[in-house]
This record gives C-alpha cells, sequence and structure tokens, in this order.
C-alpha cells in the first residue's frame, strides 16, 4: 500500500468518524430523525409501575414488556413524541387502558398502577352476623350474632388466625346492641345498648388471650348520670374516658376515670356542640360558632376562626381533623377551615361520606351521586397536584352507598349491589374496574392484610389479597 493510498484512507476513516461519532452521541442522548415531519428530534419514555407481577405491556396493541417476579417496573424508551394507546392486561384481571402523549425529552411516570381481579375470589368467615366492627390497628374483628335468646359477640384475631366468643349477651331479648367502639389502641370496647326508652354504656377489656365475657365483666358507665353522651376513650389514659353531659341548657365536656368511677368536679370544656381527639388535642365548636382547641387538660386553648360559624338548632354537626385543616359537617354540608385566613369554606352541599387516605394526603367525600378528590398536600411529583385541588372522580346514575381507600391511589366503592374500583389518577381516562356483586353489601377494606370485608345476607366475606 502507498503512502499515499494509506493518507487516503486515513482521511476517508477521519470523515466517516466526524460523520458518524456525533450521530452516535445524538442517538445515545434520546434524538432521532422523523420521517413524517423530516426533522431532529428528541425522543421521550413510559415509566410504568405495576401490581401484580406478571403483567403484559402494550403500545399500540403490541406486546413490549412483561412483568415478573423480581420486578414490577417496566420502562419503555426511545419513544416519538406523539400519542401511544398504552395497555397493561393480565389475565383475570381488569384491563388498565390510556391514550397518552409523549413529549420530547419527557419521561411520563405511573408509579401506582393497580390491576384487579375481575372475579375476585372470597372466603365466607362466619354466618348469621347482623353487623361487624374492625379495631384502629386492623387486627381484630368483633361481630354481632343474634340468636334465640339476644345477641352474642365473637372476635376474629387476623394477626393470630383465631375465632372465639368475646361475650355470650345480656338475659333478655330486649336489650338492644345500638353501637360498638374500639380505643385507638384496640385493647378496649365501649359498647352502648337500649332497653326500652333507657341507653347503657359499658367497656369491656379485650385480654389475652381472649376469653368470653359475661354481662358480669362488663364496666358499667352508669355512674355518669343518665344525660352522659359522645363517650371517647382518652389516648393518653388507658382508664379515662372524656363525654358530654347537658347541665342548665349547656352541653359541657368532662374527663372520668371508669376503673375509679370519678368523674372530674369541673368540665374541662364547657358550652360546646361538639368535639374530636387529634394529635394530643381537643378541638371543638362552640354554640357561639368559634372553633378552638385545647390540650386534654383543658388548659390552654387556642381559637381557630376569626369570623363565628352561625350554629342552628337541630342540625347535626362533625368535626374531622387532618392538621393543618379542620373540616366542619352540618348535617350533609362540609366546610373546609383555611388555617391561613381562618375562614371557612364550603366543600359539598349534600356529603354523605368522608375518608382520609392512608397517607393523609387526600380525602374522598362523596354523596348519593358522585365522588370528590381532595388533595391536601401540593404535589410535584407526576401528575402534579396543587394544594386544595379538588378532582371530580365519576358521577353515577345509581345510589352510591359507600366510598373507601384502597391504598392512597385507588378507592373501592358500591353502587347497589355492584362492587367498583377506580384510580385517582385522571390523565386521559380514568380506570374503573367492576370485580364482584352481592346483595345489599356492607364493606371494609382493612389497611393491614389488604382485603375487602363485605357483610351480605348475614355472611360476613374476606376477598383475596388486592393490594402488594
Amino acid at each position: 500500500m502507498t503512502k499515499r493510498t494509506r493518507t487516503t484512507l486515513f482521511l476517508f476513516c477521519l470523515f466517516l468518524f466526524f460523520l458518524i461519532a456525533p450521530l452516535i452521541i445524538l442517538y445515545s442522548q434520546g434524538y432521532r430523525i422523523d420521517l413524517e415531519s423530516k426533522k431532529i428530534i428528541r425522543t421521550g419514555g413510559f415509566y410504568l409501575k405495576v401490581w401484580p407481577e406478571g403483567a403484559q405491556i402494550f403500545l399500540d396493541g403490541k406486546l413490549k414488556k412483561k412483568t415478573n417476579f423480581l420486578s414490577n417496573n417496566v420502562y419503555l424508551d426511545n419513544l416519538l413524541p406523539k400519542e401511544y394507546k398504552v395497555e397493561i392486561k393480565k389475565e383475570g384481571f381488569c384491563t388498565w387502558q390510556k391514550n397518552l402523549e409523549i413529549k420530547e425529552n419527557l419521561v411520563s411516570e405511573f408509579n401506582n398502577i393497580i390491576l384487579i381481579p375481575e372475579n375476585t375470589k372470597y372466603e365466607n368467615l362466619a354466618q348469621n352476623i347482623k353487623s361487624f366492627f374492625f379495631s384502629p390497628d386492623g387486627k381484630k374483628i368483633v361481630l354481632k350474632e343474634n340468636g334465640a335468646t339476644g345477641w352474642n359477640l365473637k372476635i376474629i384475631e387476623l394477626d393470630k388466625n383465631l375465632k372465639s366468643n368475646l361475650f355470650s349477651g345480656f338475659p333478655s331479648i330486649e336489650i338492644e346492641l345500638l353501637d360498638l367502639k374500639f380505643s385507638q389502641d384496640s385493647k378496649r370496647i365501649l359498647l352502648s345498648t337500649k332497653e326500652k326508652e333507657k341507653v347503657d354504656y359499658w367497656i369491656l377489656e379485650l385480654q389475652s388471650p381472649i376469653q368470653e365475657k359475661t354481662p358480669a365483666d362488663l364496666v358499667s358507665l352508669n355512674f355518669l348520670g343518665n344525660k352522659a353522651n359522645d363517650i371517647s376513650f382518652n389516648p393518653s389514659n388507658p382508664q379515662k374516658i372524656f363525654f358530654t353531659k347537658e347541665l342548665l341548657e349547656e352541653n359541657d365536656l368532662f374527663e372520668s376515670d371508669f376503673i375509679k368511677k370519678e368523674v372530674g368536679l369541673k368540665p374541662i370544656i364547657k358550652n360546646l356542640v361538639t368535639y374530636e381527639l387529634s394529635e394530643g388535642n381537643i378541638f371543638w365548636i362552640s354554640k357561639n360558632g368559634f372553633l378552638s382547641k385545647t390540650n386534654f387538660t383543658g388548659e390552654i386553648e387556642e381559637r381557630l376562626n376569626f369570623e363565628p360559624f352561625p350554629i342552628k338548632k337541630g342540625k347535626k354537626y362533625q368535626i374531622f381533623i387532618r392538621l393543618p385543616f379542620i373540616f366542619l359537617k352540618e348535617d350533609g354540608t362540609l366546610y373546609i377551615l383555611n388555617p391561613e385566613s381562618r375562614v371557612s369554606g364550603k366543600l359539598s352541599d349534600s356529603s354523605i361520606g368522608e375518608k382520609f387516605s392512608p397517607d393523609w394526603r387526600k380525602m374522598v367525600y362523596f354523596n348519593n351521586y358522585e365522588i370528590w378528590v381532595l388533595f391536601l398536600e401540593k404535589k410535584e411529583d407526576q401528575p402534579k397536584r396543587e394544594l386544595l385541588e379538588r378532582q371530580f372522580l365519576t358521577r353515577s346514575s345509581e345510589k352510591i352507598d359507600k366510598v373507601l381507600w384502597l391504598d392512597s391511589n385507588y378507592v373501592v366503592f358500591n353502587i347497589g349491589n355492584k362492587m367498583k374500583t377506580s384510580e385517582i389518577d385522571n390523565r386521559d381516562k380514568i380506570n374503573f374496574c367492576d370485580f364482584s356483586e352481592f346483595k345489599s353489601p356492607e364493606i371494609f377494606f382493612n389497611q393491614f392484610d389488604k382485603k375487602l370485608y363485605i357483610l351480605s345476607e348475614e355472611n360476613l366475606f374476606s376477598s383475596e389479597k388486592l393490594l402488594p
């Protein structure tokens, strides 16, 4: 090979290097030639996190990837900017589908995709059940069972997989169980009963291991008097309770030691309408319309609203706390107190239920025909949300009975006999799934074991695990 030939070959290779190297660099950085527009553009991608494993991801009808037991994450890169039909499928599960646009140099993230079994499997846990009550920790279920001589209570300890008799009931069939409430530590329950026109309150200790109790084991709260109402366990003292009592046309809040059967001589709060316990404080609204908070002893008081809320006779009031926000409900009208302006704003005229998400960053509220989500924090990751942004979820021509959170990104609800789930990600359409049907169901989703519990026709069912 002559020197001239070598020089020519070297220069040609050098030319190819300077020609190809930039193209390789541009390609590695996501640049492509769009043949339709005849322009150089930058690609984007989709990041998808899916449960359960074994889901197939389709793009415009073509199978691209499949999740497995090692990773539920899928990254689809080098996608030209345009709209794609994204489908996630698994046999026996509801399909997730959206039409999504890829933008240049942007990865669209979907971190919380859940596929629900189309024909969810259920186990029949108990029969002849009239009502059921979950403990705050989700590890216990108390079941009310009616018998020939009255009602009885059974208990299921989910963490121990045990079912046992809890309370054998009262000898008179005329004594009705009105309600049952757990203490916040799930170690005690408060029973309210009614015999003719007389309402009584009782406390029952849940010992470990569980032993069957009789009326003789109940701690009666009759020493509080016949005008005691709104009884709550004191979270900071396991043998004390709070209760309201109407005296001289004033409704006052007292504290009592139910073991010693002692009641405080002076009320903690005077002339209140309703109260709520949260984060070591008592929040209440007075009859003159001011919202306030104090510690459990009532020593330090802080007023929370500048303008009094108009209290109306004959209305039922409730308080919900998710600091810094306070929600006040007057019958079905739901208000939120702005912590900065300390002025109340209306959220809904007809709310029948409200639930905070497990991460406490959202609240779902609903009426008979609509479901809404309120975002309680600003969200910078995808999809972005503004503080106190409200999102309409769905509307139904049939009555919505109950709405619960599955996790902080999905809700479960029933419309008549049909059980449905919905995501709250409203990029493109919202995905819904019809997965079960029960007659006149009462539902509860348990965050402890990630199962749905349904009471239907006096049978209590538990679903298979619906979340990771």
